[in-house]
């Protein structure tokens, strides 16, 4: 979580009680990294001697979607469990990575998933997504899906994760690929040596 601008949650069920309790755990351990973090880019002779406390956007992905997974009420259910699942994280669950505009707030002007996708009917929206399962006869345009086609949907799904705003995760501007390996090391060796880290997976099942 310290090293990208995205997490990208996947899960094949609503709602797995156990999966969101590793994210929230996951958030609490995450390294923050000392103000002595040395990053090399391209400038190999620049030394840069702070870095930024940065919070990732977290999409929820549900994947293997059926049918009634799509219908406004579900979509509600969904919405209202993860918004008070993640109220007190620092996670960013409004990033604009929706299934239907939020005008109410920010005025995005996004094509709704399905038509009867508002804020009336879903709630505020949040990075909450949905992928349908794929069936054999997926390509048959006589069966009613109650969604667009699949890649219709991870079409849409690219677009919203290449176009997130990006927040600056260290000092560093411009900053290369080398030198994001090289912080992602530094963010490990972190990990790795805190004898807390160490003591918690002692309790781990």
């Amino acid at each position: 979580m310290a090293v990208c601008h995205v997490l990208i949650a996947v899960q094949d069920w609503f709602a797995d009680y156990n999966f969101i309790r590793y994210i929230q755990t996951a958030e609490m351990l995450k390294p923050s990294l000392s103000a002595s973090n040395t990053v090399n880019t391209s400038q190999e002779s620049s030394e840069y001697n702070s870095s930024v406390e940065s919070h990732p956007h977290l999409l929820l992905l549900h994947n293997r979607c059926q049918l009634e997974d799509y219908t406004p009420e579900a979509v509600y259910t969904m919405q209202d469990l993860y918004r008070n699942a993640f109220q007190k994280s620092n996670l960013q669950l409004n990033s604009g990575m929706y299934m239907y505009s939020d005008t109410n707030k920010n005025g995005l002007n996004i094509d709704n998933v399905c038509k009867g996708y508002n804020v009336d009917a879903c709630g505020s929206p949040i990075n909450l997504f949905l992928l349908p399962e794929i069936y054999s006869d997926f390509d048959n345009r006589d069966i009613y899906r109650g969604h667009p086609q699949f890649e219709q949907l991870a079409k849409r799904l690219r677009w919203m994760v290449l176009g997130v705003n990006r927040h600056q995760i260290t000092t560093v501007p411009n900053l290369s690929e080398k030198g994001w390996f090289q912080f992602c090391s530094k963010a490990w060796e972190t990990i790795r040596k805190c004898p807390f880290f160490i003591e918690y997976e002692r309790f781990l099942p």
